[in-house]
């Protein structure tokens, strides 16, 4: 198996980079408590992520891949300063494909309960300007190789020449393996009830990272 090479994303590989962070990304509790059926839930969160690389590539984000004999295997999005709230068109981009999967009423139902959670999260986002990491994702097939760990540092190397923050939002078991990069916790986001079953998550982290060279 060769060795993964890193290059920045375009709008011809949306599918792919939606497709991995779907797979990778769809055992988190949070998704599998919001859609328990695997099927449904990798559809809708394909529709989901294919919409967020979409608009941080239309709004100057950086969207950055591994990929090697097989095609994309790994992805990273990070949404440049100022540009972290999700659009409106990204929600609509997204709509056919969670219709198609949940249909109208589902649809209608995760729109409402997931909406409850993101606005805890937009209201507890740091104010000051800052690279946002959205996403960071490495399909089932390329698991330990590393390829996490090269486009977080990847990331951060761009992050750090600009000599700016950076900001991500994670479930708590994840806290060991971004500390290792450099970032804390600098705030607990409470999941509101009714979202997820509390005994299975009920707050995840907010994590920041300064410059390096600061």
């Amino acid at each position: 198996m060769s060795s993964p090479h890193l290059r920045d994303a375009t709008a011809a590989d949306l599918d792919a980079l939606a497709a991995v962070a779907a797979e990778a990304l769809s055992t988190l509790p949070l998704w599998t408590e919001l859609i328990p059926d695997r099927g449904e839930r990798r559809a809708v969160m394909a529709a989901l992520y294919r919409g967020m690389f979409a608009d941080a590539l239309a709004r100057g984000g950086r969207v950055r891949l591994a990929e090697d004999e097989h095609g994309v295997t790994a992805a990273a999005l990070w949404s440049s300063p100022g540009n972290w709230r999700p659009s409106t068109l990204r929600g609509l981009q997204a709509l056919p494909g969670m219709v198609r999967a949940l249909g109208l009423r589902g649809t209608v139902r995760l729109m409402t309960v997931s909406g409850r959670g993101s606005a805890v999260a937009v209201k507890s986002h740091p104010s000051e300007p800052h690279w946002y990491l959205a996403v960071v994702a490495t399909a089932d097939r390329s698991r330990g190789r590393g390829l996490g760990t090269l486009l977080l540092e990847d990331g951060l190397a761009h992050v750090d020449a600009r000599g700016m923050p950076a900001y991500l939002e994670c479930e708590p078991h994840l806290e060991g393996w971004y500390r290792r990069f450099g970032f804390g916790v600098r705030q607990v986001l409470e999941i509101p009830e009714g979202i997820v079953d509390g005994a299975v998550l009920d707050h995840q982290l907010g994590m920041w990272r300064i410059p390096s060279h600061a």
